[in-house]
């Protein structure tokens, strides 16, 4: 209990620190400004994400709850916000909030269930995000007048996308690190890491057949969780017609949509550049050039965006610590009722 109490302690340092850090480095002064000038609309714009992280927990919701290993919504929205909120302050490739969330629920379902169900939560985000790329790429080329070389763009990643879904499906199907094992333990400069995995090959084989179990036994239950997430990635593209709007920049839901899709996947493509710095504002003006608006509204809508991050940060920092204090108070009332009474 000592290690994860200080884990716990060390992960809200960390977190508040570097976003101090951030608020120190984006300025006080240029958020009350930007705040100001959105005014009414960012009420919307914040509650978009309310809606995005409540059909993202419900994702891992469902996958969760199964075999009577229940866990309540409450819970894991909290920690979904607070996921997110790690991810979005890791510095390199925002995976962060991954391991907290394996942490988070652990005790209440078992790690192999902890871990294969943050795994198939990962996976089948990643699997609605290239369904929006397509999605976006059959739309653009039947709506818009585009130059060859964008053409040549889209039809080599849309080559790419489907490539990726086809690896994502397997993996549902056949599970991810037995066969990874396999396949390490025949590499030589590999053998000693494959050595040491294979110590722990019954936890493995355990959070594989977790992984199988969801696409295999409850396909329902596979493509429900898909359809919400890629649902969650329709409410987030609306976040750039209420930013848009509040600017007196009139578009439809379709270009906010463009704008959403372009963007996340040239920031993606750019995944290793640190809090996405210079990527997010350079792939918003790149977007926004193709649809016809000004590059200087890509830097605006980007310092929006960031506003809204610092809030849900905060608001994810926060709940870490209310149910590390639950934590701590339910685990003090267990112990009081596993006491033994006394005789009179």
């Amino acid at each position: 209990m000592a290690k994860k109490k200080i884990l716990s302690s060390v992960l809200l340092v960390v977190g508040i620190t570097i976003f101090g850090l951030l608020l120190y480095d984006f300025g006080i002064d240029n958020i009350l400004a930007n705040i100001k000038e959105i005014g009414f609309w960012f009420i919307p714009i914040i509650a978009t994400y309310f809606v995005v992280y409540l059909q993202n927990a419900y994702t891992w919701y469902i996958i969760l709850n199964d075999k009577g290993k229940n866990i309540s919504f409450w819970k894991i929205f909290t920690i979904t916000i607070s996921g997110m909120a790690i991810n979005d302050i890791t510095p390199v490739v925002n995976l962060g909030g991954e391991p907290y969330k394996i942490y988070a629920i652990k005790d209440s379902v078992g790690t192999p269930k902890a871990v294969s169900s943050v795994i198939l939560y990962t996976m089948i985000h990643w699997l609605s995000h290239f369904f929006i790329w397509i999605t976006g790429i059959f739309l653009l080329s039947f709506t818009s007048d585009l130059s060859d070389s964008l053409k040549y763009f889209l039809a080599a990643t849309l080559v790419v996308l489907v490539l990726f879904i086809y690896f994502f499906y397997r993996r549902h199907k056949k599970g991810i690190f037995v066969s990874f094992l396999d396949k390490i333990s025949k590499v030589p400069f590999l053998k000693g890491l494959a050595a040491k995995l294979s110590k722990r090959e019954d936890s493995l084989v355990a959070i594989d057949e977790e992984i199988k179990h969801l696409y295999s036994e409850r396909p329902g239950a596979f493509y429900y969780s898909l359809f919400l997430d890629y649902a969650g990635r329709l409410v987030a593209a609306v976040e750039f017609y209420f930013i848009l709007q509040a600017v007196k920049f009139d578009i439809g839901f379709l270009d906010a949509f463009y704008i959403y899709a372009g963007y996340t996947l040239l920031v993606n493509i750019m995944f290793f550049m640190p809090l996405q710095l210079g990527t997010r504002e350079g792939s918003l003006v790149l977007v926004l050039e193709i649809l016809k608006i000004s590059q200087g509204m890509g830097i605006f809508v980007s310092l929006v965006m960031r506003i809204r991050e610092f809030f849900w940060i905060f608001i994810g920092l926060a709940l870490i610590q209310v149910n590390r204090i639950r934590n701590k108070s339910n685990k003090t009332v267990r112990d009081f009722m596993s006491m033994d009474t006394i005789d009179e």
